[in-house]
């Protein structure tokens, strides 16, 4: 615009080129000056304008200034109002464009800072070298162009320009470093999209209006420990697949295993059908939700493959679902080489966090390598224990012939897988119970409580343990003093607990559906009432009773398939050896002898087997009942002389309760007598 009232454009392009207050500024004044210049009266209306436009910074307005602004505003238009500062960001003195203005020098520019994959001052001293090699530089030309441009006249013989000393206008290091990509941009073009995306927005996700296992996460874990295994010859680091429950931020479901060392040489992790044992878990045994269930996976370990998802389909239709988040390894252009395809963490946010809270839990255990090899910050006393294990299972090799078991009785740096096991059952239970977590959307899903104290200073007890009769007690001590009230977040176990009736469950035979053929042992039912057999995935060895749950017992010597959930080692499913589901079983759990209520649970299995037997050999026991009943009425009419026909009813088979003859029931046994009993 030349002169005239201003249009769309020209205060877009005002906004565009200046500060909010500056721009504000040169609108008013643009205003002012055609008032100006359509006013009879100049020296009142320039006194008026003066008054008008102070409170925005413009200052300095006599009449003789409107006179000279009005003249150049309607020559150049509004840019004539602008401190020429403002408008020459990247110009050269003498008003030469910058090099932000030269799109093609800054383009490859660009090219130049990204190809360094470390730094970007080799790109910047690189560039004065090709100048001074006599290279045309995209947007300038040669060293001799922009000595012309810049100074006029003829150039000297030899390049005198120098990185960090003598460079072209706009040239400096600080300059030039601001002309590169962003952090995006930068991370983008040196390493990818994938490690990229860390600068792009977020999704906002929230708990709130999910169900109890709606959406749970699942994912692997290593866990930054080592620590010995009687099936390996040195120390190895622990792997963990865990479960979460996204509403209630509870662990529900994991296992763990060292590392193993096959005989061939190579080192089993974790295997991917440990995901079936998850998921027949959460469907069968802690239930999903009403409204369906997204299992969080990814695209690694904690994948489902094509048999886990038919199975789901026709159990759960579209109820159940498993997803797996994106892969991050888009290329910057079709064409390009492709990156390593990885998960995208911030799909499973909530469980690779646990998994973090999980580690700090952990991470007084004795044996820690360091959060992570790459970091470097491995203890040094490591690479010592390394030696000394090395050194101490040689020589338990070397005698194990002639001091059998001796690598158990070795104090060795590293602790027992066994010790490290229970310390992560430990972790789970206090990260669980804790209630000084943060979760997002708590308060909304309705996960507060309240606790109490007695007075000031004394510890603070949750509501959940006023009793019916302290209740009014209570309430009258918080009525009179209410800072002995306060509101608190419930423990991932209280809501969890809170949620119970979100869910729903199939039916157990649909355990060995998700589970598959290949998660099952065949197993010949022994003389003695057993299926036993050792899983080599989990490290575990299970006896499961030949007794179904129904009651019926299982043939000796007949051979049939066994599941059994290592989540849930106390129950084993049973089909015949073609498969077809007969039910439920009671797997045996190992106790010691002062344990007595794992030692009744393993007799109440016990005592069951021993009432199904008895029950299949009634006919047996009542044809000898017949038989003595008979030969005491003998005696009885030899004896008496009469016919003890009132004294003995007649036998009746179907009247005949031998229900006496069982053995007494598990839960009635007294610590006293339980030996009598194993």
């Amino acid at each position: 615009m030349t002169g005239g009232v201003l249009g769309p454009d020209d205060v877009r392009a005002i906004h565009e080129s200046l500060p909010h207050g500056d721009a504000a500024g040169v609108k008013a004044l643009a205003a002012a000056l055609e008032r100006f210049g359509a006013a009879s009266d100049k020296t009142a209306e320039a006194a008026q304008i003066a008054l008008e436009l102070a409170p925005l910074g413009v200052r300095g307005l006599s009449a003789k200034s409107l006179y000279r602004k009005l003249a150049a505003y309607r020559r150049r238009g509004w840019a004539a109002l602008c401190d020429g500062r403002a408008l020459r960001s990247n110009a050269g003195e003498d008003g030469n464009a910058g090099p932000a203005t030269r799109r093609e020098f800054t383009e490859w520019w660009a090219q130049q800072v990204t190809a360094n994959q470390r730094k970007c001052a080799p790109a910047y001293r690189r560039l004065f070298d090709r100048l001074a090699a006599g290279e045309s530089i995209p947007g300038y030309g040669t060293w001799a162009d922009i000595w012309r441009a810049e100074r006029g006249g003829t150039p000297p013989d030899t390049c005198p320009y120098r990185a960090y000393a003598c460079t072209p206008r706009g040239w400096s290091y600080p300059t030039l470093m601001r002309l590169r990509p962003d952090a995006f941009g930068m991370e983008a073009a040196r390493i990818g999209l994938g490690g990229a995306s860390a600068y792009l927005p977020d999704v906002p996700r929230t708990r709130v209006g999910l169900l109890r296992c709606q959406c749970v996460q699942i994912d692997d874990m290593w866990h930054n420990i080592k620590v010995m295994w009687d099936g390996n010859r040195k120390a190895e680091r622990v792997v963990q697949l865990s479960m979460v429950d996204v509403l209630t931020g509870r662990f529900f479901a994991s296992l763990c295993k060292p590392v193993r060392e096959r005989d061939d040489g190579t080192r089993e992790t974790l295997r991917q059908e440990w995901v079936k044992y998850f998921v027949g878990y959460l469907l069968v045994i802690a239930g999903y939700s009403h409204k369906g269930c997204l299992i969080m996976g990814e695209h690694g370990t904690a994948a489902a493959d094509r048999e886990l998802t038919d199975a789901l389909k026709s159990l759960c239709g579209d109820a159940v679902r498993f997803g797996a988040g994106g892969l991050l390894s888009q290329p910057l252009a079709a064409g390009l080489y492709d990156g390593r395809p990885r998960g995208n963490p911030k799909y499973k946010g909530l469980i690779e966090s646990l998994h973090s809270l999980e580690q700090h839990q952990l991470a007084d255990a004795r044996g820690q390598i360091g959060s992570r090899d790459s970091l470097g910050n491995e203890p040094e006393q490591v690479y010592g224990m390394d030696k000394e294990t090395a050194g101490l299972v040689a020589a338990a090799v070397a005698l194990e012939r002639t001091r059998p078991g001796i690598i158990n009785r070795l104090q060795m740096p590293y602790m027992p897988y066994r010790d490290f096991s229970a310390l992560v059952d430990e972790a789970f239970a206090a990260l669980n119970r804790r209630g000084w977590h943060r979760m997002e959307g708590w308060d909304g899903c309705g996960f507060v409580g309240g606790e109490f104290r007695a007075g000031a200073g004394m510890p603070w007890t949750p509501d959940n343990a006023i009793t019916p009769e302290s209740a009014q007690a209570v309430r009258a001590m918080v009525a009179a003093d209410p800072s002995l009230w306060r509101q608190r977040n419930m423990s991932p176990d209280e809501a969890w607990a809170a949620r119970a009736s979100d869910v729903r469950r199939l039916e157990p035979w649909a355990m060995p559906v998700i589970l598959g053929p290949g998660l099952s042992r065949e197993c010949a039912c022994s003389d003695k009432l057993e299926l036993d057999y050792r899983d080599d995935s989990t490290l575990r060895r299970h006896t499961v009773a030949g007794v179904l749950d129904s009651g019926e017992t299982l043939r000796r010597g007949a051979r049939y398939r066994v599941w059994v959930n290592p989540l849930c080692v106390d129950r084993a499913y049973i089909a015949d050896a073609d498969g077809r589901y007969l039910g439920t079983a009671r797997a045996m759990v190992a106790s010691n002898p002062d344990d007595f209520e794992g030692l009744k649970r393993n007799l109440a299995v016990r005592q069951k087997a021993l009432g199904a037997e008895i029950k299949r050999l009634r006919p047996v026991a009542v044809k000898r009942l017949r038989e003595q009943a008979e030969a005491s009425r003998v005696n009885c009419e030899e004896i008496l002389g009469e016919d003890p026909a009132e004294a003995l009813p007649p036998w009746d088979d179907a009247r005949t309760d031998i229900s006496d003859l069982m053995p007494q029931p598990a839960g009635a046994v007294s610590g006293a007598s339980l030996g009598d009993f194993i």
